[in-house]
């Protein structure tokens, strides 16, 4: 089982990638004046992108909330099956591993790849956060296509 989009083609590899319609979405809006900006880009089969989260991101002393980390884990995931298969997907679970403290200020670089196409509703996305090759964060979801709106409509 594939759900890859009929006729879909790769984005180039290496680019910065956006989504071709802006929501307003917390993770990846460039118009949400709150939001992180998050961009992407191709390289083989993996979705990555480089993120330093603001101070304003905090949660602990000196760390990254992991409500934040939670939000690029998810965010990069969809991304993976928009720009490797051509759809939207929607988040059915997200399972997270926090593995160590992620310290406000660290460059941190996000991996998400597709792992399974078996079952006839859904794939599973696995994603991870590191600084300087350290992992930091890992999460395997369930991601379920969805078929896009007519209209998108952006509350900002």
């Amino acid at each position: 089982m594939t759900f890859a989009a009929t006729g879909y083609s790769l984005p180039p590899g290496g680019v910065d990638l956006r989504f071709p319609f802006d929501t307003g979405c917390v993770g990846c809006s460039p118009s949400n004046p709150v939001g992180l900006h998050l961009v992407f880009r191709r390289e083989g089969s993996v979705v990555t992108g480089q993120y330093q989260p603001a101070d304003h991101f905090r949660g602990g002393p000196g760390a990254v909330h992991g409500g934040v980390l939670a939000l690029m884990l998810d965010e990069y995931s969809c991304a993976a099956g928009y720009f490797l298969l051509g759809r939207i997907f929607v988040t059915g679970s997200l399972n997270i591993r926090y593995e160590r403290p992620t310290h406000l200020g660290l460059p941190l670089t996000v991996r998400a790849w597709i792992t399974d196409q078996t079952h006839p509703k859904y794939c599973v996305i696995d994603c991870s956060i590191a600084h300087e090759g350290k992992v930091l964060a890992t999460s395997t979801g369930r991601f379920f296509p969805v078929e896009p709106p007519a209209v998108v409509s952006s509350p900002a």
